[in-house]
């Protein structure tokens, strides 16, 4: 399985009175995550399923996501800020176990989780800004069960969906 984990693009900060979970993306980071989806497209990546943490932020960054590959956004509360990296080799596994297996999975969702969960799976350290993508080619949803095949980073990936085609 191909499985993409993203951190949500850049988004308020946080402010008094507002929960986090509201925090939404800016006008900078809604302009990033354009650019990145073009340069995901050019690529050739795809996604067959799509999966957010709920928090408006993800949710937001998950529609670029389902925008550039027509999939539609899977909220999952196990993704919401906090998750540890044994909810995120739930979901995966969820999706080895589905009756006709993905072979594209994205999911959406929050650091320090999404280090922690690609520690988990490959045993490697990552730094994941906000908009970040790491590939990873899945062999099975346990410890040490998957490789990291590219860390892309948001100016990366804006660069190259905005440069000549």
């Amino acid at each position: 399985m191909h499985l993409y984990l993203m951190r949500h693009g850049i988004a308020e900060d946080p402010a008094p009175g507002r929960p986090d979970p509201a925090r939404a993306l800016t006008p900078r980071g809604r302009a990033k995550l354009s650019a990145g989806m073009a340069a995901a497209r050019r690529l050739g990546w795809r996604a067959d399923v799509l999966l957010s943490s709920p928090h408006v932020r993800a949710v937001q960054t998950a529609s670029y996501v389902a925008d550039a590959f027509g999939t539609a956004v899977l909220e999952d509360a196990r993704l919401a800020s906090g998750a540890a990296p044994g909810a995120y080799l739930d979901v995966i596994a969820e999706q080895f176990d589905a009756a006709n297996p993905p072979e594209h999975v994205w999911i959406v969702t929050h650091e320090p989780d999404l280090s922690l969960a690609i520690h988990a799976l490959t045993g490697g350290a990552v730094a994941m800004r906000k908009g970040t993508i790491a590939c990873l080619d899945v062999r099975r949803a346990a410890p040490g069960g998957a490789r990291l095949d590219g860390l892309y980073d948001p100016d990366v990936l804006a660069a190259l969906g905005t440069g000549p085609q």
